[in-house]
């Protein structure tokens, strides 16, 4: 949860600096924080559940 925050917050930080709108950029850098977290459990539970299938 806190890297989530930190991760708005950084992107917030730098939206505001160059220009941009920090909120919406704070939205999107922790809309891609869960989503690269989902990928990766999931991804991770394919490769799992293959080996599992493959190996025994």
């Amino acid at each position: 949860m806190i890297l989530l925050i930190l991760a708005a917050w950084f992107g917030s930080k730098k939206a505001s600096a160059s220009g941009r709108n920090g909120i919406l950029w704070a939205f999107i850098s922790a809309g891609v924080f869960i989503g690269t977290q989902l990928a990766v459990g999931i991804l991770a539970g394919i490769g799992i559940a293959f080996g599992e299938g493959a190996f025994g």
